[in-house]
């Protein structure tokens, strides 16, 4: 608008003026030597060594069980491996928290259905539907899980004996399972977290930094709620000098009036308060709410 004379005379004629946008500013976090190279090490595991086995069961369908299911679905499958493959990185970039957390759920659920393959009973739900993971999720036996996908009609056409896969299936599965395992005790190991560090140190030198911060406020973006999550709690222990609030779907509509009283430029100024200064949020937050009374942002892992 401001590269056109006509527009610009308006604008200058109704004294109103775009804000100056700074150009993003990267801060780079320094791994030692040995965490370095696990963390190349996770990258080659799970780009070019896992298979994702357990998110492409319609793959390994032999007929005539395999009726069912169309070329379409198989390349769904598929691209859902390869979704979960891009998932599982950007959850190692966004915060080691997040990626343990995500390597657990990876190798119970390939251990789930290992377990369902011994029993018998191979379920496949495909698309969106996640009901199978959130029931293997809660630690139920094999039969209640069974009963409840029963229950909910999820059984009929998607549950399946040993002999409709493929006998790689099952090496596949144990092979990914072994993967896991060994990756997983590596990571057990890592206690250091040179990002917070970064982060922290940043908070107490220049994020409220009276030359750069005027307004005392400050919003921190994560792709992860592991990681939103993880953050809040390290900083309520390691930065208590600003008050905080998390912010992720489960509590939005709950903390919304908050958000705006303590973040919203747009509300009065007599309704406004200064209970928190810093919010950190995952996307729910980036769209729909006006967060600036804040004019810093940070993007703890970039989307």
């Amino acid at each position: 608008i401001q590269n056109y004379k006509d527009y610009l005379d308006d604008l200058n004629k109704n004294n109103i003026k775009f804000p100056d946008i700074e150009p993003p500013y990267e801060w780079k976090y320094r791994l030692n030597d040995k965490l370095a190279q696990l963390y190349r090490e996770t990258v080659i595991v799970l780009t070019e060594q896992l298979d994702y086995t357990r998110y492409r069961a319609i793959e390994h369908l032999v007929p005539p069980f395999d009726s069912e299911y169309s070329e379409n679905a198989r390349l769904i499958a598929k691209n859902l491996a390869g979704i979960y493959r891009i998932n599982m990185i950007k959850r190692l970039e966004s915060s080691f928290c997040a990626f343990k957390r995500s390597l657990k759920t990876f190798l119970d659920i390939t251990q789930g259905m290992i377990d369902m393959y011994h029993a018998d009973k191979v379920v496949i739900l495909g698309g969106r539907d996640n009901t199978l993971r959130k029931l293997q999720n809660e630690g139920l036996e094999l039969d209640e899980i069974l009963r409840k996908l029963e229950e909910k009609g999820k059984l009929k056409d998607n549950c399946f004996p040993q002999k409709a896969f493929k006998k790689e299936f099952i090496q596949l599965l144990e092979n990914d399972r072994r993967i896991l395992i060994d990756l997983q005790a590596k990571w057990q190991t890592v206690d250091e977290d040179p990002k917070l560090d970064l982060f922290i140190e940043k908070l107490h030198s220049e994020l409220f930094d009276t030359n750069l911060n005027q307004t005392g406020k400050l919003v921190v973006f994560s792709e992860s709620v592991d990681t939103v999550n993880y953050l809040a709690e390290q900083l309520k222990d390691r930065f208590k000098e600003k008050k905080l609030i998390a912010v992720t779907s489960q509590n939005r509509d709950s903390k919304t009036d908050t958000i705006s009283a303590n973040f919203d430029a747009n509300v009065r100024k007599d309704e406004q308060k200064d209970d928190y200064q810093i919010v950190i949020s995952s996307d729910v937050l980036s769209e729909g709410v006006n967060l600036h009374r804040s004019h810093l942002i940070v993007n703890y892992d970039s989307p």
